[in-house]
């Protein structure tokens, strides 16, 4: 599905704002798509057989429950945001919602999160290896009097998590030793700490961005953290896992905007195959036929950027023409 309801550029107008100008059609075509795609027995609930796959972006991050976050990461990391929060590559990231490994992809349990959602599930065994691992205390689980005590700390953990701030919770973690703080994260807060006292004007500048950046996260309400968390678990109904062969799905909406991550995808070019980046095409080609790989059942693919006639040709012919709407 295409749109054509969009305004042209006015003259003069700057791109971003242009852009910017076209969201609420945007998430008006996009809330029509899943509004006719429930009345047709989709299900977008937690834990549901479908998906809706996206490119993570800030539309991804609203929907998920973290828009502030993201925008947070992105102001600090304007071509990697998604890379330090979504691929979880910054160790205040890790912190929170743990890792994967660059090599095998597996995830390393290292977060707050984790701990939580062992407890959840009841996984003492989990709760005793995740304390010991992290080295912040080794005990017996066995014993009542410990099972007990880390119990009451892990309930405090929860009831902080879910009505303060981040920083409150790292605070809480920290000093009832339900964590401790990785190599990473002891640099970060060494620079934000430190006195710019003598320092030149550009390394000044370069504390100041990374103590904005680390005191905006620490003063955001936790919630926006645990929605990551769900975010990066599948728990909810937009996948993180649609950039690498994997999950199959019932059903699938693949959601592309070209206004999303020009620097690393180009649907339009790829389409109409004018786009002049090898390496941006030899992605997009990839994320476009892996996320369409992943419906078992029926497939939608929901273009809310504008794709001229070019491209539009070639999608004919792929998905066949009966098979393309295009908004009015």
């Amino acid at each position: 599905i295409n749109s054509e309801n969009y305004p042209d550029k006015i003259k003069g107008q700057k791109v971003k704002e242009y852009e910017d100008s076209l969201m609420p059609q945007k998430s008006k075509n996009y809330d029509y798509v899943i509004k006719e795609l429930e009345s047709k027995g989709w299900e977008f609930g937690a834990g549901s057989e479908d998906k809706i796959l996206i490119i993570a972006n800030s539309r991804v991050a609203r929907r998920g429950g973290f828009g502030k976050l993201y925008g947070i990461y992105n102001r600090r990391f304007p071509l990697g945001a998604a890379d330090a929060l979504i691929k979880r590559e910054h160790p205040l990231t890790a912190l929170f919602v743990g890792s994967m490994d660059k090599k095998t992809s597996i995830e390393r349990k290292t977060g707050i999160e984790h701990l939580v959602n062992h407890y959840d599930n009841g996984s003492y065994n989990e709760i005793s290896s995740f304390l010991k691992r992290n080295g912040s205390q080794s005990i017996n689980l066995k014993k009542h009097s410990d099972k007990k005590v880390i119990n009451e700390k892990i309930e405090g953990l929860i009831t902080t998590r879910n009505t303060k701030s981040t920083k409150d919770v790292l605070d809480y973690a920290l000093e009832n030793k339900l964590i401790v703080l990785s190599k990473g994260m002891y640099r970060l807060q060494e620079k934000v700490n430190k006195n710019t006292d003598g320092l030149s004007d550009d390394e000044k500048a370069k504390i100041e961005k990374e103590k904005i950046f680390y005191d905006s996260v620490m003063a955001l309400p936790y919630k926006e953290i645990i929605a990551l968390f769900e975010y990066t678990q599948n728990q909810n109904v937009f996948s993180t896992k649609h950039g690498t062969k994997g999950e199959e799905y019932r059903n699938v909406l693949v959601v592309i905007d070209d206004t999303s991550w020009k620097s690393q995808y180009k649907f339009e070019g790829y389409f109409d195959d004018s786009d002049t980046s090898d390496g941006r095409k030899e992605r997009t080609k990839n994320l476009f036929y892996v996320s369409c790989s992943r419906a078992k059942e029926n497939l939608v693919v929901l273009a809310l950027s504008k794709m001229e006639a070019p491209a539009m040709t070639t999608i004919k012919k792929w998905f066949g023409a009966n098979n393309v709407s295009i908004f009015k």
